[in-house]
C-alpha cells in the first residue's frame, strides 16, 4: 500500500516538473525571440552612432590639424 501510494506521489512529481520544464523552455524561447527582436537592432544602431562619432572627430582632428 504505501509502495503504490509512493509510485503515484512519484508519478505526479514527474509531471509537474516535466510541466515546469515545458514552461521555462517557452520562457527561454520567448526571451530569445524579445532580444531577436529588440536587442539587436539597438545594439546596431549605437554600432552606427558610434561609428559615425568617431569618424566626425577624425574629421575634426583632421580639420584642426591644417589651420
Amino acid at each position: 500500500m504505501v509502495a503504490a501510494a509512493l509510485f503515484v506521489f512519484s508519478r505526479g512529481q514527474i509531471k509537474r516538473e516535466q510541466d515546469r520544464a515545458a514552461r521555462l523552455e517557452a520562457q527561454l524561447t520567448q526571451l530569445h525571440a524579445t532580444t531577436a527582436e529588440r536587442v539587436i537592432p539597438a545594439l546596431v544602431a549605437a554600432t552606427q552612432v558610434l561609428e559615425d562619432a568617431q569618424r566626425m572627430l577624425h574629421d575634426l582632428a583632421r580639420d584642426r590639424g591644417r589651420s
